[in-house]
């Protein structure tokens, strides 16, 4: 008898022991799912604005995290774990639809944005939302501005009004085209080079694309880089369409952004982008080439403007062939790797030589209503009333009726970085992101359908 009560108590021993071994490795399980949903949504919490693709990528970690404590009995407490990340992400989408509709965007992703504002803010449970399980799962109490809910559910901010859309009527209507890959936040900066086509270009298949394309890679002049730079001239027969044309019959592909960067080099010279050219070029055909690569500041300011290139592939080139057509080799090495291969593009362009003017500035206004943005080429003179010819290219991405004068107005993007000094005056002003902390210029700038139309040459836009 005792032997029998000492094996039963050996047994409910063990028995407990497996069950407690058992409970640690189930919240084992959960504790790893919390641990790798907060590391894969760190890509997320970092961001100042919350597309809706970005919902939708946060959507499939939240969906994976959910897959891996499913059954679990240390499930619903890992779901409590992971309310502050999803309540910071939501909080995000809130803030970055605020900011589209007050910059007259009523759509993204073919989502409308008011329906999913009033969805995400408890103003209506009837919208369908692809989401809704990341942000509304029940998953204890949240505390938000000091209120608790027992559902995340993020309410209004105190005395703060929606600014919906203003619809003037017309051609007029309000209106801003914008995605991840071309937006008020991105502008370009073409620098000391005179390829603003390039970067028109770039900007047209970047918004079709939405992905940055390169706009040096985008260079398409009727002569070499070389004296390009040394003039410092506009590309003489650069043109929008022809560099989208030829690059892809060439390539079969296209080049990104992140491959071969277009703006915001990081010179330790303090040079401008020609300069950095014209030096390399020079130290080339000047054979001091293998001195200069040792300097840390000129291979610094390689790196920043080829990064990861090999140094071999310059001594290798400038061994065989001198400087020439080094920057068109280098351009080429940075794009080995091409992306959107096989894609095809059908490119329409008008100009003034066989349409009026009055026909340009309703393919303009057609192009926006559509929800496209459209290439611009233009006498920038003309708009700011400067002498002399300056043929320039943008990209129009809205229009508005400005509230003060009534007029309609066009909104440009430009390609020489956020400063906007020049262009304020009649019927000329620039325009501005504004936040919490502050507004800065966006290097975009209205301009009256007047000033435009005047000064208009030709648009160019993707079909």
């Amino acid at each position: 008898m005792a032997n029998l009560r000492e094996t039963t108590r050996v047994l409910v021993y063990i028995l407990c022991a497996f069950i407690v071994v058992l409970s640690e490795a189930r919240a084992d399980v959960c504790d790893d799912a919390v641990l790798e949903f907060q590391v894969a949504s760190e890509a997320y919490t970092s961001k100042r604005l919350m597309a809706y693709d970005d919902v939708r990528a946060f959507s499939g970690i939240y969906s994976q995290f959910k897959s891996q404590i499913a059954g679990q009995e240390c499930s619903a407490n890992a779901i409590l774990e992971t309310n502050d990340i999803r309540q910071s992400v939501k909080e995000k989408r809130i803030e970055t639809i605020q900011k589209y509709m007050k910059l007259g965007i009523k759509e993204e992703s073919g989502k409308d944005l008011s329906s999913e504002y009033d969805f995400l803010t408890g103003k209506s449970k009837k919208y369908k939302y692809d989401f809704e399980d990341v942000f509304n799962q029940p998953a204890g109490k949240v505390v938000v501005n000091n209120k608790v809910y027992e559902d995340i559910v993020v309410p209004p901010k105190k005395n703060e009004t929606v600014v919906k859309p203003v619809i003037s009527g017309g051609k007029c209507a309000d209106k801003i085209n914008q995605n991840e890959a071309v937006n008020l936040d991105n502008v370009r900066n073409q620098d000391t080079v005179g390829w603003c086509y390039a970067y028109t270009a770039a900007d047209l298949l970047s918004y079709r694309l939405k992905k940055r394309i390169s706009a040096v890679s985008l260079y398409n002049s009727g002569q070499e880089i070389e004296q390009d730079i040394k003039t410092r001239e506009s590309a003489k027969g650069g043109d929008i369409k022809r560099s989208i044309d030829n690059y892809l019959a060439k390539k079969n592909g296209l080049c990104l952004e992140d491959d071969l960067p277009s703006n915001d080099f990081k010179f330790c010279t303090d040079s401008n982008y020609s300069d950095f050219l014209n030096n390399l070029l020079s130290s080339a055909r000047e054979k001091r080439i293998e001195q200069d690569l040792t300097s840390n500041c000129f291979g610094s300011d390689i790196k920043s403007a080829f990064p990861g290139v090999d140094v071999n592939f310059i001594r290798n080139h400038t061994n065989r062939f001198g400087a020439k057509k080094l920057v068109e080799a280098l351009y080429d090495n940075q794009c080995k790797e091409l992306s959107f291969k096989g894609y095809r593009a059908e490119v329409v362009s008008q100009y003034t030589s066989r349409y009026s003017a009055d026909v340009l500035m309703k393919t303009i206004d057609d192009q926006i209503s559509k929800g496209e943005i459209i290439g611009v080429g233009y006498d920038y003179n003309k708009v700011n009333g400067e002498n002399g010819a300056g043929d320039h290219g943008s990209i129009v991405v809205g229009r508005r009726t400005n509230p003060e004068t009534g007029a309609c107005e066009y909104l440009l993007r430009n390609s020489w970085g956020k400063n906007c000094d020049q262009n304020e005056g009649e019927g000329l002003s620039c325009h501005k992101n504004c936040d919490s902390e502050g507004c800065r210029y966006s290097g975009h700038f209205w301009v009256s359908d007047s000033k435009l139309k005047q000064s208009i040459l030709g648009v160019t836009y993707l079909k």
